[in-house]
C-alpha cells in the first residue's frame, strides 16, 4: 500500500508542477498545509481573492460555524509512521524531490 501511494502521490505532484511551470498566467495559488491548518479562513480568503470572488461576512460566518462543529481531531488523533507502510525517509524524500526543491524542505517525515 505504501509503495503504491508513494508512486501515485509523487506522480500527482510531478504533473501538478509541470502544469504550473508551463502556465504563464496567474491562475495558481500556493497554499501550505501548515498555513491552512493554522488559519484556514485566512487561506480561504486568499483563494477567494485570487479567484476574484468576494469573501463575504456571511460566507465567513458559515465557514466559522462549520469549523466549530467539525473541529480537527474531533474523533481522535490518527498516528502512523512511514515504516508501518514499508517506506523509509529516504524513499519519501527521493519521490518528492521535485516538490521539495520547488517549495522548500521543511518535511519532518513524522506523519
Amino acid at each position: 500500500i505504501g509503495a503504491h501511494w508513494l508512486r501515485k502521490t509523487s506522480r500527482m505532484l510531478e504533473k501538478g508542477l509541470e502544469t504550473r511551470n508551463r502556465r504563464t498566467d496567474t491562475t495558481f495559488i500556493d497554499v501550505s498545509y501548515d498555513d491552512l491548518v493554522k488559519d484556514p479562513l485566512k487561506q480561504i480568503e486568499r483563494i477567494y481573492e485570487k479567484a476574484g470572488i468576494l469573501f463575504s461576512d456571511a460566507a465567513k460566518g458559515e465557514m466559522e460555524k462549520i469549523r466549530s462543529i467539525n473541529r480537527q481531531n474531533k474523533f481522535g488523533v490518527h498516528k502512523y509512521s512511514a515504516d508501518e507502510f514499508g517506506l523509509s525517509r529516504e524513499q519519501i524524500y527521493k519521490a518528492y524531490e521535485q516538490y521539495l526543491a520547488a517549495f522548500g524542505n521543511d518535511f519532518n517525515g513524522e506523519n
